[in-house]
């Protein structure tokens, strides 16, 4: 994007985050162009802070002619937007920072089971290679921090220090690169290695991680599976519980906390995504007749998770099942369903649905621009939702040789915004 194109965007830009405050409002909720990311991103992660930033992190940006997996840590992988100056710039990396996820700072050895295990000092960080990158469990609390679950338990970038951090507590590191639980605090960690989930932050400041694909802690031999696990971080403890499953495992899906204090978990896919095999053995071909049949349809089932009892219930389902897709809550009461697929491998949509969980009633809110799938939205506390890059318009996200090629738009640099406060008179 050319100098003059930058200029003429931070203009309109200004313009038009000056409407709300001369009382006009954004009429008629419909998603306005904002400052395009500054490479175009999926399967990546957004959060939001009390202070208005908005953040981008991880997942796969474009690096033409290649696309390339990135994490919050690397050199591009942490994107920071101040909407009142309107352009994103690049986050800091947290030093000390390695290549190929080596802390080389320790302390000292400590046993774990049959395993030497080397004790970093308090203040080194994990580098890139030992965040998930791909689709990862992420999320913003209270204390205007945006976390990121790893294998060895959050990391966060604080939003006032602008620098990275780990709660208190050593992490351990074993001498093959492989990460495991720390010693002396077992409940700071989780209990599952897992991607493609949803996160969502609750009223009270804590972190619900729902579904997602992935196998458990403890259980190298165990095979992943799609999940219906529920697991609630709490950062002012630095402690996770686990709350009832879901009645419905997926990944894939999007989450959001609705104004009665209650979790809500719309959409995904029950599927492991990927080729079936082809066996000759009947027990092969039925796990792979099911796993097709799970591929051509998303999860319609909605489901409430209510904190105060750990009670899970089904609500009306969606009009319109899609994975792949967002949810964020607006100020209005209303829960935004955004883009998504309608099935493992199918082309973008650019339809919105919004759910009412005080009537729990559906209704059709306002299209994208563009269709979009892979992408991940959040809101700002003035009630401006955003949606953040992803493919468009497909199917691309499995289809990687066909992004090269540049068979389609590919991965995006947009920005949409939707003002969901109540509009002044």
């Amino acid at each position: 994007m050319g100098k003059r194109t930058r200029l003429r965007q931070r203009l309109l830009l200004t313009v038009a985050s000056a409407i709300p405050l001369l009382g006009w409002g954004f009429s008629g909720r419909i998603w306005h162009e904002g400052p395009p990311l500054l490479q175009g991103r999926y399967f990546h992660a957004a959060a939001a802070t009390s202070t208005g930033l908005v953040f981008v992190y991880g997942g796969w940006i474009e690096e033409a002619p290649h696309y390339v997996r990135t994490s919050a840590v690397s050199e591009k992988g942490l994107l920071i937007l101040d909407p009142s100056m309107h352009e994103w710039r690049y986050g800091s990396n947290p030093p000390p920072h390695h290549h190929r996820g080596v802390v080389h700072f320790y302390r000292s050895y400590v046993e774990v089971g049959r395993k030497p295990i080397k004790v970093p000092d308090q203040e080194s960080v994990v580098s890139e290679d030992s965040l998930p990158n791909e689709a990862p469990f992420a999320g913003s609390d209270g204390r205007d921090r945006v976390y990121w679950f790893s294998p060895i338990g959050p990391v966060y970038f604080d939003a006032g220090t602008l620098t990275w951090g780990q709660p208190d507590g050593p992490v351990l590191h074993n001498i093959t690169g492989d990460w495991t639980k720390r010693v002396d605090r077992e409940n700071s960690m989780s209990g599952w290695l897992r991607h493609s989930g949803a996160t969502a932050t609750g009223p009270d400041g804590r972190l619900y991680l729902t579904g997602g694909r992935g196998r458990g802690f403890d259980d190298p031999d165990q095979k992943e599976q799609v999940l219906d696990v529920l697991e609630i971080y709490d950062p002012t403890t630095d402690s996770w519980t686990t709350g009832a499953p879901m009645q419905h495992p997926r990944q894939f899906h999007s989450s959001a906390f609705g104004a009665d204090g209650r979790l809500y978990v719309f959409g995904g896919c029950a599927c492991k995504g990927g080729g079936v095999e082809i066996s000759s053995k009947p027990e092969v071909q039925a796990i792979s007749a099911l796993e097709l049949s799970q591929q051509a349809r998303s999860v319609r089932e909605v489901e409430v998770y209510d904190p105060a009892t750990n009670h899970w219930e089904e609500r009306a389902p969606m009009p319109t099942p899609r994975q792949l897709l967002s949810a964020t809550a607006g100020l209005d009461g209303l829960i935004y369903v955004i883009g998504g697929e309608r099935a493992y491998g199918h082309v973008a949509e650019d339809m919105v649905e919004t759910y009412n969980p005080a009537t729990d009633t559906w209704a059709d809110g306002p299209s994208l621009r563009r269709p979009l799938e892979g992408h991940a939205s959040t809101r700002t506390p003035d009630g401006r939702i955003w949606v953040t890059g992803g493919v468009s318009p497909g199917p691309g996200l499995f289809e990687p040789v066909r992004l090269l090629r540049g068979d389609h738009e590919g991965a995006q640099e947009s920005v949409e915004i939707l003002e969901t406060a109540p509009v002044a008179k």
